[in-house]
């Protein structure tokens, strides 16, 4: 409600809430209260600073601007003394000597510091190949930024980790140390806030067909104690309800889920599984079907159950 309220809803999105609030009393006031409130937050005034502010702002400044010119002549002069060319003019034996000794070290020392395992880049990053378990116990991970491909490719992933050093690991999400360190956020969730367990599964789920994966989204659907991360596991896994294991965590979320958000996609993955099936469906699902249809709390997914069992009802009369 408050995505479609702020208009960041994509097109199909927006008409099915469109919908579902035409019979959904509850959702269609949930929705008015967001609308209202969006309404008082975007008609609020800006607030501009004051000239007090700016004032201090611009004196601070210009003070700031005084003391660098002033001290300015004192570092000329210093600088001065270490320009090349005044040496080289005033002991050229000795400048000579040192540039002669400059070039064997650089000759030398060069190639040996390129054969050397990877230095930090800008005194701050460095790249390794590889990343150990002991690496990734000890680490803590700074961020994962996905960095858009104008090709309409995979997109590439910076993950930045913080052992001794910062470590920067750059690929797409098909480069296995990538994915190795995003299953490792997921599976560890007690370590990793949510908001980098929702973006470790955000960047899995373009890779959701590896099989790997699927354990590590259906963990997420399963475990994570953020509605929020189980929630956008279960949307990574829709299209993949033929899985034997993925249908049992739709299944699972359904009955047992407290997140309704989390139980509406798991009914609408079920209902899909059963209208692209062509066999009789399993009766572990038409028990959870009519369980729901009976007890579960939120009345769109009641609906949904019953319609789904009529379904299969039809199809077995059939």
């Amino acid at each position: 409600m408050i995505l479609y309220a702020a208009a960041e809803l994509d097109p199909a999105e927006r008409a099915a809430v469109d919908e579902h609030v035409k019979s959904c009393a509850a959702c269609a006031a949930a929705l008015e209260r967001e609308r209202r409130l969006h309404g008082i937050l975007t008609a609020q005034p800006r607030v501009e600073p004051t000239d007090r502010l700016l004032h201090r702002c611009r004196t601070e400044l210009g003070e700031s601007l005084d003391d660098a010119v002033g001290r300015s002549p004192g570092w000329r002069r210093w600088w001065e003394s270490f320009r090349a060319g005044h040496w080289l003019m005033a002991r050229p034996a000795l400048a000579s000597a040192l540039l002669v000794l400059i070039g064997v070290v650089l000759g030398y020392g060069v190639p040996l510091w390129l054969q050397r395992s990877p230095e930090p880049i800008s005194g701050r990053f460095v790249v390794r190949p590889t990343l150990t378990e002991e690496d990734l116990v000890r680490s803590s991970i700074l961020g994962i930024h996905p960095v858009a491909v104008a090709d309409g490719g995979l997109p590439s992933i910076e993950i930045q980790l913080a052992p001794e050093t910062t470590v920067e690991l750059k690929g797409t999400v098909m480069d296995s140390q990538v994915r190795r360190v995003l299953t490792y956020v997921v599976q560890n969730g007690q370590r990793f806030d949510a908001d980098l367990r929702l973006d470790s599964v955000e960047v899995l789920r373009a890779a959701s067909e590896d099989s790997e994966v699927q354990k590590t989204l259906c963990f997420a659907a399963r475990k994570d104690r953020d509605p929020a991360v189980r929630l956008r596991a279960l949307e990574a896994l829709r299209g993949l309800e033929r899985s034997q294991a993925v249908r049992e965590v739709f299944q699972d979320a359904l009955l047992h889920d407290q997140n309704p958000g989390a139980r509406i996609v798991a009914i609408g993955a079920l209902k899909s599984l059963l209208e692209q099936s062509n066999g009789q469906p399993d009766q572990r699902l038409v028990e959870v079907l009519r369980d729901r249809m009976a007890r579960d709390p939120n009345p769109a997914i009641r609906l949904q159950s019953a319609a789904a069992i009529r379904q299969i009802e039809r199809r077995q009369s059939y």
